[in-house]
């Protein structure tokens, strides 16, 4: 399979943090199954904020993720 994939991170100010990959996935044929998975785009984020001075690497924030596929455990 090739993923190429983008990844940013913006610090607008010195609290916020905003983050976000944008990606794709072409699957090459599996030989053993002669079965192929089809493409998938998707975009990763995440926005958080640094409110406390005296514990820095504690963030309160929120995240996501968008993706032209199925959720997770669908069928068909």
């Amino acid at each position: 399979s090739i993923n190429p994939l983008a990844n940013f991170t913006w610090f607008p100010t010195p609290k916020l943090e905003i983050s976000g990959a944008i990606g794709l996935e072409f699957h090459t044929e599996n030989t053993d199954t002669d079965y192929r998975s089809g493409s998938l785009f998707f975009m990763d984020f995440g926005v958080n904020y640094h409110a406390f001075d005296t514990i820095p690497p504690l963030a309160i924030g929120i995240g996501g993720s968008l993706n032209d596929g199925q959720p997770p455990g669908a069928l068909g």
